[in-house]
């Protein structure tokens, strides 16, 4: 199985964020298990990159953990073409 992480998850994680932390972790723990294949998108990077600096306040060590998190996810780029796509398929779906 694959599946998208949202980058609340990741965070929630990261920064043992109430209510939801220990369902973030099991996630991971899913994941660096191989129970299933989990990816994060390019976007979601760099909003993991800001919010992460934001608490740690070093670029090295905000680095290091993406670096974990590359190991541990794939990661997916999207292109303008891949939203057009999600649109149009969207829209002939509900004719």
């Amino acid at each position: 199985m694959r599946a998208l992480i949202d980058t609340c998850i990741v965070i929630d994680a990261l920064q043992s964020r109430e209510p939801f932390f220990k369902e973030a972790q099991e996630i991971f723990l899913g994941a660096a298990n191989k129970q299933f294949e989990g990816f994060l998108t390019a976007k979601s990077v760099t909003d993991i990159y800001y919010l992460t600096h934001r608490c740690t306040h070093s670029d090295k060590e905000t680095r290091q953990i993406l670096n974990k998190l590359f190991c541990l996810f794939g990661l997916l780029d999207t292109a303008g073409m891949d939203c057009r796509k999600a649109v149009s398929s969207n829209l002939s779906d509900e004719k």
